[in-house]
């Protein structure tokens, strides 16, 4: 991976945005208890420069490797891809199934008309 890598395209678009590796990481230190203490823009200095320095040793360490320029993937990426799109398929394969028997227990609970308004969760 590479500071240039921005992960899946679907996620990116759930997320609204495209971040880089560093700038994930970032986000999720800021997050943890403890990490924050002065101004909000010292703590995201602090972030970045973490990150930034956790990217750094772990490419030089190997630990990391950047993504290939070429469409060519090695064997073990191609089965890594693989074995995701089976998991994804069969958690779609399974939702169907869920819903299924979800519906035939309570018919139209799933169903939501357009433009309905719902209740808000409590």
């Amino acid at each position: 991976m590479s500071e240039d890598y921005f992960g899946s395209p679907i996620t990116q678009y759930e997320n609204g945005c495209q971040m880089g590796l560093r700038m994930k990481l970032a986000l999720d230190f800021l997050k943890v208890p403890g990490f924050i203490g002065s101004t909000p823009e010292a703590d995201v200095k602090r972030a970045l420069a973490v990150a930034n320095e956790l990217v750094e040793q772990s490419l030089s360490a190997g630990y990391m490797v950047a993504l290939p320029e070429s469409a060519d993937l090695s064997v073990p990426f191609k089965r890594h891809i693989e074995r995701a799109a089976r998991a994804n398929l069969y958690q779609q394969q399974v939702t169907q199934r869920i819903i299924g028997e979800v519906d035939r227990e309570t018919p139209g609970l799933l169903r939501v008309p357009p433009g309905a308004h719902l209740p808000p969760l409590s």
